[in-house]
């Protein structure tokens, strides 16, 4: 069998595979089509790695929507900083990647979570990496989001899983180069060092997140202690709350376990919507 005969018998493999998962928005014959086309047109891995990079590293923005962090806690109960490329970077390595494509949906929104899955296509290798990402639908006392909320967190799920599934079908040690340069961009230099310190410090200000939150979630003493290590975590979780991955009161959180938990950033602002919508409901029936 030619190698041309054996990528159309694993492309109907894949077609077949899809096909299973019941993601019926793409019929068997698009996907044949779009397979063939992959093949017509292959991808250069120079030009990819030069795109993801000059992407990556457009400017300062650019590069900190690459980072996330989130904290997490490990085997012995203490919490640790899980840093990697984030939704943003997925995105860029996809488009610069060319010839696939990523498919999303939510699987189950019963009881205490929700769960998504993110399904990566690659066309021109003819393979499929199929990911599965929970979000906790209940607050601290166990009572379930509203319904917009659950929308909310339903669609964060799926974005994280495209991205795992992205960066899980794409080899990472032909764009991982470009992540740790946009590392670099987004933290900069000693020289920058204090501006950007201060530039993040003032965004967290403004949220409400007080220094000593900050600090708590950096394991650092004061500001002097924050050098380029730890700016590129403070940036990472700053990201992670722009994205919605990450809610202000989990990346930074309140100090003392009796201390009031917050909304999601997402939740306050679906409420903080319908009470002004009451509030001006109320003021015109005045």
């Amino acid at each position: 069998m030619s190698e041309q005969e054996q990528g159309q018998e694993r492309g109907f493999e894949m077609v077949e595979q899809v096909s299973n998962t019941a993601l019926a928005t793409i019929t068997k014959s698009e996907l044949q089509t779009a397979i063939e086309i992959a093949k017509t047109y292959p991808r250069s891995i120079s030009r990819f790695q030069r795109e993801v990079r000059d992407l990556a590293t457009m400017n300062e923005d650019v590069a900190e929507e690459c980072l996330y962090a989130l904290p997490r806690t490990d085997r012995e109960g203490k919490t640790v900083n899980i840093e990697g490329p984030s939704i943003r970077m997925a995105e860029i390595v996809m488009s610069a990647w060319g010839n696939c494509r990523v498919l999303t949906r939510v699987l189950d929104t019963e009881g205490d979570v929700v769960v998504a899955q993110g399904i990566f296509m690659d066309l021109e290798r003819v393979t499929v990496v199929s990911k599965e990402v929970s979000r906790r639908i209940t607050n601290k006392f166990g009572k379930r989001y509203s319904t917009d909320m659950i929308t909310v967190t339903s669609n964060a799920a799926a974005s994280i899983a495209a991205r795992n599934a992205i960066l899980a079908g794409i080899p990472k040690a032909i764009w991982n180069s470009a992540y740790e340069d946009a590392k670099k961009v987004a933290v900069g230099t000693l020289e920058t060092l204090e501006h950007r310190r201060s530039g993040a410090m003032q965004f967290l200000a403004g949220k409400g997140v007080s220094e000593a939150r900050v600090f708590a979630a950096l394991e650092v003493t004061g500001l002097d202690d924050i050098g380029l290590e730890k700016l590129a975590t403070l940036r990472g979780l700053v990201s992670s709350v722009k994205t919605g991955e990450s809610s202000l009161s989990q990346a930074f959180p309140v100090a003392g376990k009796d201390a009031p938990a917050e909304e999601p950033a997402q939740q306050k602002s679906v409420a903080g919507v319908k009470a002004a919508a009451m509030k001006a409901k109320a003021e015109k029936a005045e």
